[in-house]
């Protein structure tokens, strides 16, 4: 073969991307990151509650609608604690916390209600039975 003296060198093939390690942060846009597994429940959930304010607001509850003259003062207590124990699970996951957080949290409002009413009873027919002596 004979050298032709206009003729160019080759040229080398185009180098192979590098590899980057990923990023962490967010996952690009259009992917979404796998849901996340609820914990899994124990039998100590039973005995301990997973969110005491939805505890105490059913105690509370049932406490005011028992000593009725205590009503008007624990069972808005109980109502306010039940709310503010729904609003946390909203944002907590557990699998069986937030089942029995979520009905001992409505006990307390529901019983919180009622005390109230039935305290504010008790005590207009005391005022009553007494102005009335």
């Amino acid at each position: 073969m004979p050298h032709d003296p206009d003729a160019q060198p080759p040229t080398p093939p185009p180098h192979p991307p590098q590899q980057h390690p990923p990023r962490p942060g967010p996952p690009p846009q259009g992917y979404a990151l796998p849901p996340r597994q609820p914990e899994a429940a124990s039998p100590l959930d039973a005995i301990i509650p997973t969110n005491p304010m939805a505890a105490v607001s059913c105690y509370l509850g049932i406490v005011s609608m028992i000593l009725c003259i205590l009503g008007p003062l624990l069972g808005p207590l109980a109502v306010l604690l039940g709310v503010l124990g729904l609003k946390k699970w909203n944002v907590q996951e557990s699998a069986y916390g937030k089942t029995t957080s979520t009905i001992r949290a409505w006990i307390g409002i529901v019983t919180g209600v009622l005390g109230t009413l039935i305290g504010i009873g008790v005590i207009v027919m005391i005022i009553i039975a007494e102005t009335a002596n």
